[in-house]
């Protein structure tokens, strides 16, 4: 790419994540863009650390556990991308900050606040979108494993792990302590939606985006607070797996005992990973209880995997049959005996439960979404998802923009 190009994408970068971006040629700034420009631009004290790195790409922490993220890309350019929010509030680390930076005392407060209005980006949301830059502009996979991680000292490791999930648990000052947020609204539905329609997979694939997580405030102190998030989870996610057709005991029941679990944690940084085991565990009782099986019946697991790759497609039992090495009869028959349904029922469940999330969460029309699912018509998607929840796509559609 030319220079005018990489300057087109830093601003893009810019606009997108609502984070101050650098281009630098070798060590000469060559771009930079910002929705709030701070002068003198924090990323000085870092700098040259940053630029004679060996690593193609990298995320170093600050003292306020501020994140910056670099990328190496071909003929000697580096895009810098940062700082993120603060994440701890240390007032002699941010006066120390401004003090090295010989901001003027009546220029504090302004400052301070250009700061505090940088964008909420966790380290691994960072980490991924170097990846994808690399890999897109040097036409060469950098897997996100490979971003270098520079940290504080050893002894900060739980505080940068605190404060990487805060960032990732982030709260709004809304008085909602019983509402679960996930980024917005349509991301909270999307999320309980995967647990009523027992779908932990497609759960796992929401949760390595790392969304942030809104609650109201509820407490004062962040332990208690993100416990109290915890609860609401709870709660939320039990009432989804219950209307998916999970036993009230049940989801009940597993509320509780995940409540007592949050209740005993001492460390935040343990929080946010049971809590995504929480979810998934509702999530994956609510598929067991919806197609008659249990995690034990690996036939199943198979096939759920193998219509989960192929879903766009035109699936036949025969290349699924194929594939297992075993006949279509055998395959057919065990997979009935095991779940109760059949294997042709269970693709044509997932094929709706994927239009319902599309019909959702999209402004996709019938016919785009039956051609997407790879249905012979859009007449005969209508006749499927009719068969199968009792109304139109469009009265589906309608009833679910109503609420």
């Amino acid at each position: 790419m030319n220079l005018n190009e990489l300057r087109y994408l830093s601003k893009a970068l810019a606009k997108s994540t609502s984070a101050s971006v650098r281009l630098y040629q070798r060590e000469n700034q060559v771009y930079y863009y910002s929705i709030y420009p701070m002068n003198p631009d924090p990323f000085l004290l870092y700098e040259k650390n940053m630029l004679q790195s060996e690593h193609i790409a990298g995320i170093i922490t600050t003292d306020l556990f501020q994140f910056y993220g670099y990328v190496s890309l071909d003929d000697d350019y580096r895009i810098v991308i940062g700082p993120s929010s603060i994440l701890t509030k240390d007032k002699n680390k941010l006066d120390n900050l401004l003090f090295l930076l010989d901001v003027k005392e009546k220029y504090h407060e302004e400052y301070i606040g250009k700061l505090k209005c940088a964008p909420s980006i966790s380290a691994e949301r960072i980490g991924w979108l170097l990846s994808f830059i690399a890999s897109t502009i040097n036409k060469n996979p950098l897997f996100v494993e490979d971003v270098f991680v520079e940290t504080k000292s050893e002894n900060h490791q739980d505080d940068i792990m605190n404060s990487s999930m805060q960032n990732t648990l982030f709260f709004s000052g809304e008085k909602e302590s019983s509402t679960l947020f996930i980024d917005n609204y349509q991301n909270e539905k999307m999320l309980l939606f995967y647990i009523k329609n027992g779908q932990p997979e497609a759960l796992k694939e929401l949760f390595s985006a790392f969304p942030k997580i809104k609650a109201g405030t509820m407490a004062n102190d962040t332990l208690r607070q993100l416990k109290n998030m915890g609860i609401s989870c709870a709660t939320v996610a039990s009432r989804a797996a219950i209307e998916g057709g999970l036993n009230v005991q049940t989801a009940f029941h597993l509320s509780d005992l995940y409540i007592q679990k949050l209740e005993m944690l001492r460390n935040a940084a343990s929080i946010y990973p049971l809590i995504k085991q929480m979810l998934l565990d509702f999530a994956e009782r609510t598929k067991q209880v919806k197609y008659n099986c249990n995690s034990s019946s690996k036939l199943f697991l198979k096939c759920a995997n193998y219509v989960s790759i192929n879903l766009f497609n035109n699936i036949k039992i025969e290349e699924i049959a194929a594939e297992f090495g075993i006949s279509r009869s055998r395959l057919s028959n065990q997979f009935h005996k095991q779940t109760g349904n059949t294997l042709t029922q269970y693709i044509l469940q997932e094929k709706i439960l994927e239009s319902q999330r599309l019909l959702q969460f999209t402004n996709k029309s019938n016919a785009e979404i039956a051609l997407h699912l790879a249905f012979s018509s859009q007449s005969h998607f209508q006749t499927v998802f009719k068969k199968y929840t009792g109304i139109t796509p469009n009265r589906f559609k309608n009833a679910k923009s109503d609420l």
